[in-house]
C-alpha cells in the first residue's frame, strides 16, 4: 500500500510539474514551419509592430537607453525589414505608371 501511494505522489508530482513552465526547456519542441496566415493577417501584425516600434522610439527619443530597449527596438526594426523584403508589389502592365 505504501508503494502504490507513493507512486501515486510521484505520478501526481510529475504531472503538476509538466502542467508548469518550469519544464519548457526539457521538453523536445519543433517549430511549426506552415503557418496559414493571410496578407490581411500579415498586415495587422506589421501594424502592431510599426506601433510598438513608434513607443519604443518615443521612449528613446525622452531619454531611456537602456540596452533592453535598444535590443527589442533593433529586433522589431529587423523584423519589418524581412516583411517589406517578402511583399510583391504589383504594377499593372496595361497602363502606364509615373514616376518609377
Amino acid at each position: 500500500m505504501a508503494h502504490s501511494l507513493s507512486n501515486d505522489i510521484r505520478l501526481c508530482a510529475i504531472a503538476l510539474y509538466r502542467n508548469t513552465n518550469m519544464d519548457v526547456e526539457f521538453r523536445i519542441m519543433k517549430p511549426n514551419k506552415k503557418f496559414e496566415l493571410d496578407v490581411r493577417d500579415i498586415e495587422i501584425i506589421e501594424q502592431a509592430l510599426r506601433a510598438k516600434s513608434g513607443r519604443r522610439g518615443l521612449a528613446i527619443a525622452q531619454g531611456e537607453t537602456s540596452e533592453k530597449l535598444r535590443e527589442e527596438m533593433h529586433e522589431i526594426q529587423e523584423l519589418l525589414g524581412r516583411i517589406h523584403q517578402q511583399k510583391n508589389f504589383f504594377r499593372p502592365k496595361d497602363k502606364f505608371v509615373p514616376g518609377g
